[in-house]
């Protein structure tokens, strides 16, 4: 309707392609419905759009709002304002600089704390240390 040539809206798509899809955006975007239910969950994307070194701007604040801003890996923007998101999305837009470091930033927290060899080698060390005793 208004003719934007610079967003794409292409619906449900295979997941093998999605990060296809994630290394062509400048800003992933999280929208959510302002609900608790919300609030208490991390969105699996979340974690694939840090992976493939993209900012992230998020509209709910919560579990998954706490990770974006501890790793500093991208906005959260006031829930149920759209003016707030468009904000948000232009800022980063005009802020290349900023948007790079925080994919940056968000690549290396999924790489540290999230990465699943590294997670997996956690859980066999605690287990060993509880065999142990």
């Amino acid at each position: 309707r208004r003719k934007l040539n610079n967003v794409i809206l292409v619906g449900a798509r295979s997941h093998r392609l999605i990060p296809d899809f994630i290394s062509w955006a400048d800003v992933c975007l999280i929208p959510y419905v302002n609900k608790e239910t919300f609030q208490k969950n991390i969105p699996s994307k979340m974690y694939e759009y840090m992976a493939g070194g993209k900012a992230i701007i998020i509209n709910l604040e919560g579990e998954a709002a706490k990770v974006i801003e501890k790793a500093k890996a991208g906005l959260v923007v006031k829930a149920g304002s759209p003016l707030s998101l468009a904000k948000g999305i232009l800022y980063l837009v005009h802020n290349q600089k900023l948007r790079e470091q925080m994919g940056k930033n968000g690549r290396e927290y999924v790489v540290k704390y999230r990465d699943k060899k590294v997670l997996g080698s956690q859980l066999e060390s605690i287990l060993q240390n509880v065999i142990k005793k």
